[in-house]
């Protein structure tokens, strides 16, 4: 009696410590899930005080990669309300050049400053070097329209440059290893020896990969809005049609001649044979599109997918990277883009650590989604048939469990990124009763409903 009264007081420290650990492991993955950086308007932890989300896409309003930024080129200085002496391109914030911008728009802002700034009033731009990417055009001409903004048509190739691209990236490796100290404990230090857990390292690339995906679908959205015969121009502080509707009260065209905004550009010919209602009508029918539409356009009156050849560069590409966060392993260049684009490598491949068998050694590899579905699944159905090879050498004295292996391949296009990042059924089930397990549930929730109209991820608030 007594030994077995000691094996169940053992037993029940055991229990004790073990449940103390998952409680300690989920209060871990809260505070990485609910801090600035991470903050996303899908996820239960992540609501708080203040102005938590940016109102366009659901982002982390005050994380150190927060980006406000436009889609359309944004009038820096007006010459009588009709010549514009300075464009900011697309993509780059104007907050970069305020007190109040975040590390990342700074970084962009400042790079781009040093190229740009030296673009000569009225002067063409060859295709190569445009501010802080490599642009072409299909036809070889200059880069400029008559306004001198970046001629959004034809344009065939719209990458960033490798020495910016790097600074960016640096800010986002920073950013994560802020992130992963925050689940360190203070008794074992913070340096890069110390092994993060899988759970926290999971949310942390489940909600990027959400972000990523909500920027995308801002994009979209704003630029289907700035198309001819619409041209809302929205942004994160005119975050819907209504809101933009709203602002010609206050920041309406200086000259009270267009229905625009001062900050953008002169209205298109089409455009302005429309009235503001008719062109707010078409702005929501848009943003009512599903975020595969091919080039949606406000025709007579009436939404219709346009032709793909005349989509803009960047709505294909922001489309295609929808598309392939939504159907992992998928190839973006099989789908409907303009003629002459073909996404690089480097745009549909990952750099990451490829181990060799038995890992001993590793190299840098790069490979796009399909290539890494296919070497987890060449690992597992390694694993099945060496367990076929064990349970047939001992005369099934071993169980075969080959068929549960296979059980967990992944197939193309079967899953989306946002779930295949997050925390697994099994970590879940680890996390019972520890508090953390309503949040997770909620994220499987996120996943399966991810917003399929720019209109659903827009944070609504009073204009």
């Amino acid at each position: 009696m007594l030994v077995l009264a000691l094996a169940g007081s053992r037993a029940s420290a055991k229990s004790a410590q073990e449940a103390g650990a998952r409680q300690k492991l989920a209060e871990k993955l809260m505070r990485v899930g609910s801090s600035l950086d991470m903050k996303e308007k899908s996820f239960r932890e992540s609501a708080g005080g203040g102005k938590d989300y940016n109102a366009n896409d659901g982002n982390s309003f005050t994380s150190n990669t927060t980006y406000h930024s436009y889609v359309w080129d944004y009038c820096l200085q007006w010459v009588g309300g009709r010549f514009c002496r300075k464009w900011l391109d697309p993509y780059v914030s104007s907050h970069a050049f305020t007190g109040d911008q975040s590390p990342l728009e700074g970084i962009v802002g400042s790079e781009w400053r040093a190229r740009a700034g030296n673009r000569k009033e009225g002067q063409q731009v060859a295709p190569g070097n445009f501010g802080i990417w490599n642009v072409e055009r299909q036809d070889g001409k200059g880069l400029l329209d008559v306004d001198g903004k970046l001629e959004r048509k034809g344009i065939t190739r719209w990458e960033m440059l490798p020495e910016v691209r790097e600074r960016i990236e640096k800010q986002g490796t920073d950013t994560a290893v802020r992130q992963i100290s925050i689940t360190y404990d203070d008794s074992t230090g913070k340096g890069s020896n110390i092994m993060p857990n899988m759970e926290s390292l999971r949310v942390m690339a489940q909600r990027w990969t959400k972000m990523y995906r909500n920027r995308m679908v801002a994009n979209i959205g704003e630029s289907w809005a700035m198309s001819r015969g619409v041209e809302f121009a929205l942004g994160e502080d005119k975050a819907n049609c209504a809101q933009y509707q709203a602002a010609m009260q206050r920041e309406r065209d200086e000259t009270g001649v267009e229905e625009r905004v001062n900050t953008q550009g002169v209205l298109d010919p089409d455009t302005k044979t429309r009235s503001l209602q008719q062109r707010y009508a078409a702005c929501v029918a848009l943003r009512s599109m599903s975020v595969y539409s091919v080039n949606p356009e406000s025709q007579s009156g009436k939404i219709a997918q346009g032709d793909p050849n005349e989509e803009w560069y960047d709505k294909a590409a922001a489309r295609a990277t929808i598309a392939a966060i939504d159907s992992v392993g998928i190839n973006p260049n099989s789908l409907p883009k303009p003629g002459g684009v073909n996404f690089s490598k480097d745009q549909t491949t990952n750099e990451l650590v490829d181990w060799e068998s038995g890992g001993l050694s590793a190299r840098m590899v790069r490979m796009s989604n399909a290539e890494q579905l296919n070497s987890y699944n060449n690992n597992l159905e390694d694993a099945a048939a060496g367990s076929e090879a064990v349970s047939s050498r001992t005369g099934g004295f071993i169980v075969d469990s080959a068929a549960k292996i296979r059980q967990f391949k992944i197939g193309i296009g079967t899953v989306n990124a946002v779930q295949l990042n997050g925390i697994t059924p099994e970590m879940r089930g680890e996390l019972d009763d520890t508090g953390f397990t309503s949040t997770t549930a909620g994220s499987d929730n996120v996943s399966e409903s991810l917003e399929n109209t720019p209109g659903e991820l827009t944070v609504t608030r009073t204009p």
